[in-house]
């Protein structure tokens, strides 16, 4: 009988050890929960929520994040609002539109720069709604109608703000089910991995076993999969820790979170932008220039310039030179926005010549959008520039050194 990813679940046994010592070694930041309590605009469909059982909540997660070095503090004297918002009120985890929902409820967690905000709304239909949601780009939590009991599922939904993915994929409502799934897709084990991290196990959620007391495992077409009950981004009622890679992860996010005043950086802040893929290259070593659409599935008109930018395929040593041109001399700030991925390096930019500040590390473990980074203010007559980066070194946790720009804008000051 085969037993699939023995060496991950090592990993998660000795997780606990390797926990403690994160513990002992990472330095704790303190964020500050900001609750906001939902109502429509006449008041009504008001979002129920007790300060204790939020409280509870954040004991649970404190205890649960403490490997990550995260450290939640609420006062409800001071960190709970009302809001009345007929649209944030209504917001669901709809996979359809969620621009939508990530628009309006980020516009509500604008209010409150450098807190970690959570909506309680009531959902769109006429009764509360039970469920919560939330996204590594988007600046919030959402919770359901009726908060009076504190558990893990704040702790949950914390983690896919923090960058982290759910254990499994697809659901099924019997074993047969899953069974039948295992064997139409050639019977891989990664059909049932949500999350792509190699500690965590393929999960085929079955949904009669999450019930506490259930299955630790399960036998599909002579195949045993050990179910990650215990995994805090898992379906399963005991969740309550994360694995190494999973910590790895919510900590980046938390501290790129906390380096923008807890706002997830977004393309879309570029006022006046020069589309990479309309500039021309002058000349390149040992480097590949494509012009292409965005391919993530994450791509959204919230987060992006556009939906294409200019990618660079990089080797070790390699350096590219953009034209850049400016229509009037002038004194411009000089932006640019881009992309940071697994597989991206390092660069150093420069200007004709000149460096621009120090380099730029590109690595981020999701691909996402880098927000503004600023290259610094200079006096540039009209005419075409010459922008290159090269390539300095990578991430330690990259894979790579490619690049992609998304666009560039040149603030006239």
């Amino acid at each position: 009988m085969q037993r699939i990813l023995a060496a991950a679940l090592v990993l998660m046994l000795g997780s606990v050890a390797g926990a403690s010592e994160q513990q002992q070694t990472l330095p704790i930041h303190t964020v500050r929960i900001q609750v906001v309590q939902l109502a429509d605009d006449d008041g009504g469909r008001r979002a129920t929520v007790s300060p204790e059982a939020v409280r509870g909540s954040v004991d649970i997660a404190n205890k649960i994040y403490a490997p990550v070095g995260l450290r939640l503090e609420f006062d409800p004297r001071t960190d709970c609002a009302m809001v009345k918002n007929t649209a944030a009120n209504s917001i669901n985890v709809d996979p359809k539109s969620p621009r939508v929902s990530g628009r309006i409820g980020s516009q509500v967690a604008a209010r409150y720069p450098g807190k970690l905000v959570v909506l309680f709304r009531y959902g769109s239909d006429q009764k509360p709604t039970g469920s919560g949601f939330a996204h590594w780009r988007d600046n919030f939590v959402a919770m359901g109608g009726v908060y009076k009991e504190s558990g893990p599922r704040f702790a949950h939904e914390l983690g896919h703000y923090l960058g982290l993915l759910h254990t499994h994929r697809p659901g099924f409502d019997t074993v047969q089910e899953a069974e039948a799934f295992f064997k139409r897709t050639g019977r891989n084990p990664a059909v049932f991995d949500g999350d792509g991290l190699s500690d965590t196990p393929p999960d085929p959620l079955i949904r009669p076993l999450r019930r506490k007391g259930r299955a630790t495992s399960v036998e599909l077409d002579g195949v045993t999969f050990e179910l990650p009950r215990r995994n805090l981004m898992s379906y399963y009622n005991e969740g309550d820790s994360l694995t190494p890679q999973q910590i790895a992860m919510a900590r980046w996010l938390l501290e790129y979170r906390l380096k923008n005043n807890m706002r997830f950086p977004v393309n879309t802040d570029a006022g006046s932008p020069i589309q990479a893929e309309t500039l021309r290259w002058s000349g390149t070593k040992d480097c590949d220039v494509s012009k292409g659409k965005i391919p993530t599935r994450d791509y959204d008109a919230l987060y992006w310039s556009s939906d294409s930018w200019l990618f660079f395929r990089f080797g070790e040593k390699g350096n590219v030179e953009l034209v850049l041109p400016v229509a009037e001399s002038g004194r411009f700030r000089l932006d640019f926005y881009a992309a940071r991925s697994p597989d991206f390096g390092k660069f150093q930019f420069s200007l004709d010549g000149k460096p621009l500040g120090e380099p730029i590390d590109a690595y981020a473990p999701r691909t996402m959008p880098s927000g503004r980074i600023s290259l610094g203010t200079m006096k540039l007559e009209a005419g075409d520039h010459r922008l290159r980066f090269d390539v300095v070194g990578k991430n330690e946790a990259s894979t790579g050194y490619n690049f992609a720009l998304d666009c560039i804008e040149l603030g006239r000051q």
